[in-house]
């Protein structure tokens, strides 16, 4: 019964991201970006543009080769990379519940562990799941290795596969780092000298394929790419705590238990994963750029220490079903708390399924004004230039932030513009390059409801 409440909510709140996964709209600026760089591998083109391009890549570079190869073989990278990304969410749900079960986790609490993550992740994160993103994809090859490294430890069998396999998931998404910092601080608690070793495998392991990345790419250009400077506000640090209500739940259940049973290897560890997390999210949060992506690593360490607190639930004078049972309502409660509505309108309103028909269709629209465009052109949704066969030649998250650190000087302007934080269109204009104002139907945030705005306000069904 607790394994079906949590499996109906993930259930419910994956209708949106996998129906949403299949028409022409952007679901958040980066896509757009990312499947220009798929293409450019298709292509035949630089995944790596030169410093001086208006265009940047500052993501390593295995994502983008398998999702192009996949789609040489089945059709647009775009939806390639979104079906993956939906695997991958699956497929973490997966690992959680594999590493729940190597600390001691019975199949339930892993079963519950894992489809907790996954209805978590759809609930909250829908800007992440069924998107053209490597982020998701990463965290489930890196927690998968986590899994392989449990197991091998368990058994007393060399964990340089696992780890080396940690590097791979660090070349496909450079910024999950929770999972094998935790591994190495608990093998540097256990034993010193041992830890030294797989750091130096570690630090070999990464050399060895940055190496392999300047000799393909140059030095200049995946160097700089990968340098790109960013903007640091320590004061984003704070926001970064304000969204941990979203997981607290899960964290203040595996914080009843783990204080209980802190003499046990799998609260010690758990603490640590989740500690490491915490830290890893706060500081990558306060770097420009950097959105709910930072707080995928805690996630997944709170679903993992959600699944062994329910394992061992214990209330005086509560049976232990009982327990168990206060633990599912909590976290079921707070996935039910949401303001999106989107999932329900797809089942019940027509109205709406028409709506992100039509608004696919002004996508489509879009992209065939667009292409009667002569010369260069920079599109507000960047999907609606490429699908207009438009090159992407203007990155403006990159210029603006050259701009912000000081790397970049341009006459005329020493105070950031309230929109962009700098006048981009006066770039652009200075490179011959038309801005063209997308229809904002074009983009999935369109069709985004969430209430109590969708019924306090109305909606005009077009």
């Amino acid at each position: 019964m607790h394994i079906a409440i949590v499996a109906l909510l993930a259930a419910y709140f994956l209708i949106f991201p996998v129906y949403r996964a299949f028409y022409p709209l952007e679901i958040g600026a980066s896509e757009g970006w990312i499947v220009y760089h798929q293409d450019a591998i298709l292509a035949g083109n630089a995944l790596y543009p030169a410093p001086d391009s208006l265009t940047q890549n500052n993501y390593p570079p295995l994502s983008f080769y398998v999702v192009a190869v996949i789609a040489s073989w089945t059709g647009d990278s775009l939806f390639v990379g979104r079906i993956l990304s939906i695997v991958a969410t699956l497929g973490l749900g997966w690992t959680v519940a594999l590493v729940i079960r190597q600390l001691g986790g019975g199949r339930i609490a892993g079963a519950i562990g894992g489809i907790w993550f996954v209805a978590f992740m759809v609930a909250t994160f829908d800007a992440y799941v069924g998107v053209d993103e490597p982020q998701l994809f990463g965290q489930f090859i890196m927690t998968g290795a986590l899994a392989w490294f449990l197991e091998r430890d368990a058994h007393k069998r060399s964990v340089e596969p696992a780890i080396f396999l940690m590097v791979v998931a660090g070349f496909w998404k450079h910024n999950i780092i929770t999972i094998p910092a935790s591994v190495l601080l608990w093998l540097a608690v256990r034993d010193g000298r041992r830890a030294i070793w797989f750091f130096v495998f570690v630090t070999c392991c990464v050399l060895s394929g940055l190496t392999i990345c300047v000799f393909l790419y140059g030095p200049h250009n995946f160097v700089s790419n990968m340098l790109v400077p960013r903007v640091f506000t320590p004061f984003r640090m704070l926001t970064a705590v304000g969204r941990l209500q979203f997981v607290l739940p899960a964290l203040l259940i595996w914080a009843v238990w783990a204080w209980r049973a802190r003499k046990t290897r799998p609260a010690q560890f758990t603490a640590l994963l989740i500690g490491v997390g915490l830290v890893v999210h706060i500081i990558q949060w306060s770097v420009d750029g950097v959105n709910s992506n930072s707080q995928f690593d805690l996630d997944i360490a709170a679903a993992i220490g959600l699944g062994l607190a329910y394992e061992h639930a214990k209330i005086p004078g509560w049976s232990k079903r009982a327990a168990q049972t206060l633990v599912i309502a909590i976290v079921a409660a707070r996935l039910a708390l949401t303001a999106h509505l989107e999932s329900a309108l797809i089942l019940f309103d027509p109205n709406y399924r028409r709506l992100i028909y039509n608004h696919a269709a002004t996508a489509k629209k879009e992209a065939e004004r667009v292409s009667h465009v002569p010369g260069l052109v920079y599109c507000s949704i960047k999907l609606v230039c490429r699908m207009a066969g438009k090159p992407f030649i203007f990155d403006d998250f990159k210029v603006q932030q050259l701009f912000l650190t000081g790397a970049i000087s341009i006459a005329g302007q020493s105070v950031p513009s309230p929109e962009w934080g700098i006048d981009l269109l006066k770039i652009l204009r200075e490179h011959k390059i038309i801005y063209l104002s997308i229809d904002p139907r074009a983009g999935a945030e369109s069709i985004n409801r969430e209430w109590p705005a969708h019924f306090l306000f109305g909606e005009k069904w077009d």
